[in-house]
């Protein structure tokens, strides 16, 4: 089970931690599946959601991780992190299918407040609407972008394996 051992921070504060130790049997599910690590299933997305849900029931929980930066929604606002190497490390190793080279280990996140959370406006949304079914009309691949797996969306970080 994903652990923190501090309590959630206040709403709007510029910067947070968060104590993660990811669940070994989120580790496994991955590796169950034939060892393709889907963003929205990775162990580390997983073990940051449950430690937000808990902090903040009910709330809309954004997390994104790449061997980059892990990023989240918390209480209105945008947060980023800086990945331990650790964590892009094993991110990549898995990526490679070195999986008896992954293992789990407690770290520590600094999130760092971005931006306020603006809702969208109706006339925003229909400007988007309408750009993004242009680009369908003229051939783009906007419905969905395949990306293989982690290591791909994020080239720049491939020399750490």
């Amino acid at each position: 089970m994903a652990k923190s051992a501090n309590s959630g921070p206040k709403a709007g504060v510029k910067t947070f931690t968060m104590d993660v130790l990811p669940s070994g049997e989120d580790l496994n599910d991955a590796l169950a599946a034939n060892g393709r690590c889907d963003p929205k299933n990775c162990w580390h997305y997983m073990a940051i959601s449950k430690i937000l849900e808990r902090w903040a029931p009910g709330d809309r929980h954004v997390v994104k991780v790449d061997a980059g930066h892990i990023k989240c929604n918390y209480r209105g606002w945008h947060y980023m992190s800086d990945a331990p190497r650790h964590v892009k490390r094993s991110l990549m190793l898995f990526d490679k299918g070195r999986y008896e080279e992954v293992h789990i280990r407690k770290y520590r996140l600094r999130f760092r407040r971005v931006r306020k959370i603006v809702k969208a406006t109706a006339d925003r949304k229909a400007q988007i609407n309408s750009a993004r079914t242009a680009r369908i009309a003229a051939g783009s691949d906007e419905p969905k972008r395949k990306y293989p797996n982690l290591r791909a969306r994020v080239e720049g970080f491939s020399g750490i394996v």
